[in-house]
Protein backbone atom coordinates (compact mmCIF):
# COMPACT_ATOMS: atom_id res chain seq x y z
CA UNK A 1 0.00 0.00 0.00
CA UNK A 2 2.05 2.85 -1.20
CA UNK A 3 1.52 6.45 0.53
CA UNK A 4 3.26 8.76 -1.47
CA UNK A 5 2.42 12.18 -0.15
CA UNK A 6 2.41 10.60 3.79
CA UNK A 7 5.28 12.42 5.91
CA UNK A 8 4.60 11.81 9.32
CA UNK A 9 3.35 8.19 9.45
CA UNK A 10 5.22 6.25 11.60
CA UNK A 11 7.32 3.22 10.40
CA UNK A 12 7.13 4.12 6.56
CA UNK A 13 9.01 1.48 5.21
CA UNK A 14 10.28 0.82 1.53
CA UNK A 15 7.98 -1.20 -0.71
CA UNK A 16 8.01 -2.07 -4.40
CA UNK A 17 4.80 -0.37 -6.19
CA UNK A 18 4.12 -2.68 -9.20
CA UNK A 19 1.59 -0.41 -10.74
CA UNK A 20 4.60 1.61 -11.67
CA UNK A 21 7.45 -0.60 -11.50
CA UNK A 22 9.50 1.29 -8.90
CA UNK A 23 10.30 1.85 -5.09
CA UNK A 24 8.01 3.97 -3.06
CA UNK A 25 7.42 4.04 0.90
CA UNK A 26 4.42 2.79 2.47
CA UNK A 27 3.51 -0.55 3.67
CA UNK A 28 3.10 -3.83 3.32
CA UNK A 29 -0.07 -5.78 2.62
CA UNK A 30 -1.15 -9.59 3.99
CA UNK A 31 -4.18 -10.50 2.58
CA UNK A 32 -5.70 -13.87 3.68
CA UNK A 33 -8.53 -15.45 1.27
CA UNK A 34 -10.68 -18.66 1.05
CA UNK A 35 -11.69 -20.15 -2.53
CA UNK A 36 -15.16 -21.30 -2.66
CA UNK A 37 -15.09 -23.43 -5.79
CA UNK A 38 -18.68 -24.76 -5.84
CA UNK A 39 -20.00 -21.49 -6.12
CA UNK A 40 -17.09 -19.79 -7.90
CA UNK A 41 -16.75 -17.35 -5.05
CA UNK A 42 -13.81 -15.86 -3.18
CA UNK A 43 -14.14 -14.91 0.31
CA UNK A 44 -11.91 -12.78 2.30
CA UNK A 45 -10.95 -14.31 5.50
CA UNK A 46 -8.52 -11.19 7.12
CA UNK A 47 -6.66 -8.42 6.05
CA UNK A 48 -3.36 -6.58 7.65
CA UNK A 49 -1.01 -3.59 6.59
CA UNK A 50 2.70 -4.39 8.43
CA UNK A 51 5.66 -2.50 8.40
CA UNK A 52 9.68 -3.69 8.16
CA UNK A 53 10.57 -0.56 10.26
CA UNK A 54 8.50 -0.95 12.89
CA UNK A 55 10.08 -2.40 16.09
CA UNK A 56 8.26 -5.59 16.71
CA UNK A 57 8.93 -6.80 13.04
CA UNK A 58 11.12 -9.96 13.57
CA UNK A 59 10.84 -11.05 9.66
CA UNK A 60 8.62 -11.52 7.06
CA UNK A 61 8.53 -15.79 7.96
CA UNK A 62 7.44 -14.54 11.27
CA UNK A 63 4.76 -12.50 10.40
CA UNK A 64 3.30 -15.00 7.87
CA UNK A 65 3.21 -17.55 10.89
CA UNK A 66 1.60 -15.15 12.89
CA UNK A 67 -1.18 -14.01 10.66
CA UNK A 68 -1.81 -17.73 9.66
CA UNK A 69 -2.50 -18.59 13.66
CA UNK A 70 -5.02 -15.65 13.36
CA UNK A 71 -6.78 -16.95 10.42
Amino acid sequence: MMKPYAKAMENLCNIYDGSNHKQAKGYHLCQVTAANLAHDRIVPLYCEAYSTGAMDYFGGTEKLIEIIKKS
